[in-house]
């Protein structure tokens, strides 16, 4: 019984210790790359995209394409904003979640826009 209870208590501890590097966090600059695949590219269908900001290379444990951070998004209205900030060059801020991951990438969980665009 005793073992049992030294097991659990080691996984308990690298469960909790694995969450506590998770970290969320925001990142400001002007689009650089949107992408939308068609519906024959697997797990990045519709309504699934990606965007890339401007000089932006690390946000945490968020991996990177083409040495800036990539981010992954699902909403029509995201990716409506992001494109009409990009046409116009101007800054959003991007609230991202390193635990959050989709194909080893940072999902953005909002876009604000503004000048200078609100970090909170």
């Amino acid at each position: 019984m005793k073992i049992i209870t030294i097991y659990f208590m080691a996984i308990l501890t690298l469960v909790l210790s694995s969450e506590s590097f998770a970290a969320a966090g925001i990142q400001k600059g002007t689009v650089e790359y949107v992408r939308v695949h068609d519906t024959q590219h697997g797990g990045w269908q519709p309504p699934m995209f990606w965007f890339t900001l401007n000089g932006v290379t690390n946000a945490a444990s968020c991996a990177t394409w083409q040495g800036n951070v990539l981010f992954i998004a699902d909403s029509e209205y995201m990716l409506t904003l992001l494109l009409s900030t990009q046409i116009s060059g101007k800054e959003i801020a991007v609230r991202y979640d390193d635990s959050r991951k989709t194909n080893g990438f940072c999902r953005a969980d909002y876009v604000t826009t503004g000048n200078p665009p609100s970090l909170k």
